[in-house]
C-alpha cells in the first residue's frame, strides 16, 4: 500500500476564479515508512516529521527572493529534480540514477574495484585534463541521462509558464555535485548558469568548520530538515 500526503503550494488569489490551487502530492510505500520508524525507535529516537529529500533541499537552497531555479539533487541511487518559481516548487520529479551508476561505469571500463572507482571519480570527475578526460568520458552517459531529464523538465516548465520568467540557474546538490568539472559540464550541456549548492550560506562561514564547508553539497538535506521549524 501507499501512504499519501499533500501540501498546498499556492492558492488562487481570488475566491471566485477558474484558477486552480497548486498542490504537491507525495506518496511512499507504507512498508518503507514503517521500516524507517522501526529503525529510529530501536535507536531510541522519536520522529518529529518525515518529508522527501527534495523538499528539504528546496528549503535549504532557494529562499523566496531567489531567481527561478532548478535543483538537481544527485544522490547515490536516485536524482531528484525540482523547479522553483517565485519560491514555490512547480515541478518535482525523481529518476533512478545517481553517483553509484557513475562509479560502476568507471569500475567496468577500467577494471577497478568499486572503492578504486569511487576514489578516481572523486579525484578526476569530468575534468578534461590528464586522466580526468578518460574518467569524464566514462561518466558522461550517466550525467547526460540526467541532463536529458533536466531538459524535459525545462520544456514542460516553459510550455506551462510561457509568459513568466525562465529558469535562471541550476543548483547541483548531493555528493556528485562535488566532482571536479561537473558544474561546468551541466552549464555547457544545458546552456544555463550552474553552481554547486551551498546550504551554509544561511550561516556565517566563521561558524562552520572548513571540512564541513568544503563538503557543503553533502549537507543540503540535513540543513533543510533543520530549517523546517523556522518556516
Amino acid at each position: 500500500s501507499i501512504t499519501l500526503d499533500w501540501k498546498v503550494l499556492e492558492k488562487p488569489k481570488e475566491a471566485q476564479t477558474e484558477e486552480k490551487m497548486q498542490v504537491l502530492l507525495v506518496g511512499a510505500p507504507t512498508v518503507l515508512l514503517a521500516k524507517y520508524q522501526k529503525m529510529l525507535k530501536m535507536a531510541g529516537l522519536t520522529i518529529a516529521s518525515m518529508e522527501t529529500e527534495i523538499l528539504s533541499a528546496i528549503r535549504a537552497l532557494v529562499p523566496k527572493e531567489s531567481p527561478n531555479s532548478l535543483i538537481a539533487q544527485i544522490g547515490a541511487v536516485n536524482t531528484s529534480l525540482a523547479i522553483i518559481k517565485s519560491g514555490i516548487p512547480v515541478f518535482v520529479y525523481s529518476i533512478p540514477t545517481g553517483g553509484i551508476a557513475i562509479s560502476r561505469a568507471i569500475a567496468a571500463d577500467f577494471g577497478f574495484t568499486t572503492d578504486q572507482a569511487e576514489e578516481y571519480k572523486k579525484a578526476y570527475g569530468v575534468s578534461k585534463e590528464s586522466l580526468g578526460g578518460k574518467i569524464g568520458q566514462t561518466a558522461q552517459p550517466v550525467l547526460m541521462s540526467i541532463v536529458g531529464e533536466i531538459k524535459k523538465a525545462l520544456a514542460f516548465y516553459n510550455e506551462k509558464y510561457k509568459s513568466d520568467a525562465s529558469v535562471k540557474q541550476i543548483l547541483l546538490s548531493g555528493g556528485t555535485a562535488k566532482l571536479p568539472g561537473v558544474d561546468a559540464f551541466f552549464a555547457e550541456t544545458t546552456g544555463i548558469e550552474t553552481v554547486v549548492a551551498n546550504p551554509w550560506t544561511v550561516l556565517s562561514s566563521q561558524n562552520v568548520a572548513k571540512e564541513i564547508v568544503d563538503n557543503a553539497p553533502d549537507y543540503t538535506i540535513a540543513m533543510g530538515l533543520a530549517l523546517r521549524d523556522y518556516e
